[in-house]
């Protein structure tokens, strides 16, 4: 693989965690506004009915619960700021090594660059990373360059403290939820007061502001805290291979890498490939893989702690709508939908390129499959066929997927030497 195509490669990763982080930002602005919805009303129904339905005696605790109420919801707002400013930092990021990522000859000076900035938000000196990673790089000029860059960028974006009155739009939201805890604060205070007389206005201001001046402080306190733990933790969406020359790309299914020219998968958790029958003909899918229409067996990843026999039952459901739960529509029939399902072994589909366990599992129908048209699955038909006719497809190269062709050669071998 040449330079100029690694270097692409990188920078349409680099894209795609974009549209991730962008994603998640969505995610955790629906959950604040949620919690903070969700405490304006509950604050507005127990100003506005709360005495009508509780009484006067009982509304100091209810005053006193909404304090406590608002406390949590401070505090869940602070933890979701703790992912937003990891997901926008990562945002920021990418988006200078798109700007700048033209005076960058290799992935390994583009990657260097961003290491200094990752770094530097994380609470690391970029003087120092500079230092040593020039150091390592033993005097060549483009590293050298990409961490002086990276780490001058950093110093102006640095912003370790929060300051007031400087606020953001979300510490704004932050401090506004606080804010509001003082109303029923001011409720119980006033209601507590009362018989001071004319001093009950001079005490309650007095207590209301020394209550609000501590929140302030506790909440601040607790957001800076938050906030940076949030920025050592290593999670998946800042998880990348800076230092080797390994390009890695990750999700629960797999892990894809790139080094030098050569390109390999890892599948973490595995496949299955069904060998399916219904009343003795074989169920083939009809399925849009990219830009061609495949026929092929039944077959998709496992998901993690499943064996082979457990993915095929709930493929079988997910892509032919034959359900696990047991079938009781003919006594005659097994008391189940799909009935023998045994692990015949293990397909290696492409020993020089993917690292895998895919089982090939045999199974018995007893309900008429069904194909499950989603833009997921991909599937748009389900044709049964003997083995004749399963002979002549695959005679005919009208069966190309490779996963079907193995499964098919496990099975007639294992039936043959029974």
């Amino acid at each position: 693989m040449q330079d100029a195509d690694v270097k692409q490669a990188f920078l349409d990763y680099l894209t795609h965690v974009y549209d991730k982080c962008n994603d998640h930002l969505l995610e955790q602005g629906h959950k604040r506004d949620q919690v903070i919805a969700f405490y304006i009303v509950l604050l507005s129904f127990v100003v506005t009915y709360g005495r009508q339905l509780a009484g006067e005696a009982n509304m100091m605790v209810i005053d006193l619960g909404l304090v406590v109420v608002g406390w949590i919801c401070v505090r869940l707002i602070a933890d979701l700021r703790s992912w937003h400013k990891q997901y926008l930092d990562c945002i920021e990021i990418i988006n200078w090594a798109m700007a700048h990522q033209q005076f960058f000859d290799t992935v390994t000076a583009l990657k260097t660059a961003i290491q200094a900035l990752v770094k530097s938000e994380r609470g690391h000196g970029p003087d120092q990373l500079a230092a040593r990673n020039a150091k390592q790089s033993g005097g060549e000029s483009a590293p050298e360059a990409a961490v002086g860059v990276a780490a001058g960028t950093a110093r102006q974006a640095q912003n370790p403290r929060l300051r007031w009155p400087s606020l953001s739009t979300d510490d704004a939201v932050y401090y506004g939820v606080l804010l509001m805890t003082v109303l029923p604060v001011l409720f119980t205070t006033h209601d507590l007061l009362t018989q001071l007389g004319p001093w009950a206005g001079w005490v309650t201001a007095a207590v209301v502001g020394v209550y609000a001046v501590l929140g302030y402080v506790v909440a601040r306190r607790y957001l800076k805290r938050v906030t940076h733990n949030g920025l050592t933790y290593l999670t998946w969406i800042l998880d990348f291979d800076y230092a080797g020359n390994t390009l890695t790309y990750n999700n629960r299914y797999m892990t894809v890498s790139v080094e030098g020219e050569r390109l390999h998968v890892t599948q973490k958790t595995g496949g299955v490939v069904i060998v399916a029958q219904y009343e003795g003909r074989f169920v083939l899918l009809t399925s849009q893989r990219g830009e061609r229409e495949l026929l092929e067996f039944p077959r998709g990843f496992r998901e993690r702690g499943e064996s082979g026999v457990m993915a095929a039952a709930r493929e079988l459901q997910e892509e032919v709508q034959v359900p696990r739960k047991p079938y009781t529509g003919a006594p005659t029939l097994p008391n189940a939908a799909v009935s023998d399902l045994i692990d015949l072994g293990e397909l290696i589909p492409d020993s020089g390129l993917i690292t895998s366990d895919v089982r090939v599992v045999a199974a018995t129908l007893h309900l008429a499959p069904q194909p499950h048209r989603t833009h997921y699955e991909g599937i748009d038909g389900v044709t049964l066929v003997d083995e004749a006719q399963l002979a002549a497809l695959i005679s005919d190269n009208d069966i190309k997927d490779g996963f079907t062709l193995g499964a098919w050669s496990l099975y007639r071998a294992q039936r043959q030497n029974r």
